[in-house]
This record gives structure tokens, C-alpha cells and sequence, in this order.
């Protein structure tokens, strides 16, 4: 049975497309600014953060490293293995899934239009960003795929991507009992170095996780649902491919109980094919079960505040589980 978490312890034709609009960085003329300038390019990424729940708590132990202190030590030791594998878990199967999922180019390149294919396929090359600190993973998708049409198409498939790949790797984390939580948002935000993100949209990311989702569950940011919902409606017929690309998009999300927008991972716009969910019936059961054992221990340890939130969470799965259960 996994850990409960630590809560309780107070802790085209025309322009470019909006999403895929670009600014470069100013130059200085000289000195530390210049330097820092130079070569930093602004733009707009949809960034997601994620934190794994639980390990700050575990980390607790005392620590010590004199004879009189042993027994601290090899518990402190114990600890750090213990998290670490859980992390190093956590961002394989992140790595792991978007590699998986970079493989499946052809799918969205069949429905472009024949004629904007090879110029898709070159502007959806693998260009998502991934890096973690401690126990938490950070994805970025560069919204720089170019101007007009096919640029805008490659973008929304990339947000698509991630937004699959979230929701998978949400579930099978969860089976194993590494529960996580997290925030996307759509904003502005410079490349300093390769994997390393500053900007508005990594701190509006941040703080959905950390202040907003308190459960495990991905909430979006409002600029990103808005994005996607002015994109699905956009009627100029040379955005179609974009417009669609966006509406699947659109499929994957849900308000939740709080009026926050969330990943709907359990819902049939995430999950490509049946057969798809077929191969995750197992996973879902194993997270169904945990979810109930962390309400258990929550009661058991009587937090008022995680019992009310995994209560959401297990009410969450009961409503699904008539679908995974039977298909």
C-alpha cells in the first residue's frame, strides 16, 4: 500500500497563429546584460510541472553521522534510496512514455493534407523539453513551429501529445504508488540553455500544482483552455487541420468539483483506441485500489483535509470504472 501523502503536516495565408507567435530577445551593448541577452529567444510554451506527493514526509527522518547516531543515519539512508527510486521511476516512465508517443508521427501526419505534409512532419520533429529538480518533472512544448497553417497544426499535435502522455503516465505512476500532481499553462517564457526554462508560463504552471491541484489530479490554466477552445472554433477553413487538433484537445479536458479545469485522464478523448484502454485495464484497477487505500489511511490518521480530497479522487474512479471494467 503506498504512503499517504504529507498535507496533513501544514505543507496559412495570413499571419501567424496566436499560439505559434514569436519575439527574440533584445540586445545590450555590452557587459553582463549583453551576455545575457544575446542569445535568448522569447516566446510562448505550454509548460507543465509535476510533483510527486508524499516524499517531503518520508525525507523527514533524523539525520546523523557520528557513532552515537548510527541508527538515524541508516534510516536517513533508507529514506533517500527509497525516494530516489520512486523519482528516477517517475521521470523514466515520463521519458519513456514521450518517446513512445514521438514515434507516432505518421498518425497525425495522415490527416494533413497531402500537400502540407512534408512541411508538418519537419515542424512536428522532436522538439518537447523535459528536466527535473528533486522530486518534481517539468515538461515545455515550444510553441515555435512556425507561421500560418501547418505550424499551427504541428503545435496543437504537440500539445496533444503531452497532454496523452500526462494522463498515461498519471495512471500508471498512481498504480504504482507514486501518486503525483500538477499544473500546464500556456504563457511566455525564455529558453536560457537547453532544458532550461524562466518565465510567466513556468510560474503560472507552478503554482496550478502547487497551490491549486492539492490532489492528484492535472489542472490547466484558464490562457490554455481558452487557447484551445478559440482554436477548435477557428472558422478560417486553411486552420481546419489546427481546429481539429485543438477539439481532441478540448476532448481531454473536464471542469472538476472545484470549477477548475482538469486532465479528464480517465475519459475516452485521451486514450487513442479502445484497445489502448484495453491494455491499461490492470493499471486502472491497481490505482483504483490504492486511491481507496490512501482514504483509508487518511481516515485512519483522521485528516479532515486529505479524506475530503482523495474522497473526490476515489469518487472520480467509481464514476469511471463501469467503463474500464467492462471493455
Amino acid at each position: 500500500m503506498p504512503a499517504p501523502d504529507s498535507d496533513c503536516d501544514d505543507q496559412g495565408e495570413r499571419s501567424a497563429h496566436p499560439l505559434v507567435a514569436r519575439t527574440t530577445g533584445a540586445t545590450a551593448e555590452s557587459g553582463i546584460l549583453a551576455y545575457m541577452t544575446q542569445d535568448l529567444s522569447v516566446g510562448f510554451y505550454v509548460i507543465g510541472v509535476f510533483d510527486i506527493l508524499g516524499q517531503s514526509r518520508k525525507l523527514r527522518s533524523p539525520m546523523g553521522f557520528s557513532p552515537e547516531t548510527k541508527v538515524a543515519e541508516q534510516a536517513m539512508i533508507r529514506n533517500l534510496r527509497a525516494t530516489a527510486g520512486a523519482v528516477d521511476q517517475f521521470r523514466q516512465l515520463f521519458r519513456r512514455q514521450f518517446t513512445q508517443r514521438q514515434q507516432t508521427f505518421e498518425q497525425d501526419a495522415a490527416a494533413v493534407p497531402e500537400a502540407q505534409r512534408a512541411t508538418f512532419r519537419a515542424a512536428l520533429a522532436p522538439r518537447i523539453l523535459t528536466w527535473g529538480m528533486s522530486d518534481t518533472q517539468c515538461v515545455a512544448v515550444p510553441l515555435e513551429a512556425g507561421s500560418g497553417a501547418v505550424g499551427a497544426m504541428a503545435t496543437f499535435a504537440d500539445v496533444r501529445r503531452s497532454l496523452q502522455v500526462v494522463a498515461l503516465t498519471w495512471l500508471v505512476s498512481l498504480a504504482e504508488g507514486v501518486p503525483f500532481r500538477g499544473g500546464i499553462e500556456l504563457g511566455s517564457a525564455v529558453r536560457m540553455r537547453e532544458n532550461d526554462i524562466y518565465g510567466k508560463a513556468l510560474i503560472d504552471a507552478y503554482h496550478l500544482e502547487s497551490k491549486v491541484a492539492k490532489w492528484p489530479r492535472i489542472v490547466v490554466g484558464e490562457t490554455l483552455v481558452g487557447a484551445l477552445r478559440d482554436a477548435s472554433q477557428d472558422p478560417d477553413v486553411a486552420f481546419r487541420g489546427a481546429a481539429m487538433f485543438a477539439e481532441q484537445c478540448c476532448s481531454m479536458l473536464r471542469q472538476d468539483v472545484d470549477g477548475h479545469t482538469a486532465v479528464d485522464v480517465l475519459a475516452d478523448g485521451v486514450w487513442s483506441t479502445l484497445e489502448h484502454r484495453r491494455s491499461l485495464r490492470n493499471e486502472f484497477v491497481r490505482a483504483h485500489s490504492n486511491v481507496r487505500s490512501q482514504l483509508r489511511s487518511h481516515q485512519e490518521a483522521g485528516c479532515t483535509k486529505l479524506i475530503s480530497r482523495y474522497g473526490t479522487l476515489l469518487a472520480y474512479f467509481d464514476e469511471y470504472a463501469p467503463i474500464w471494467r467492462e471493455q
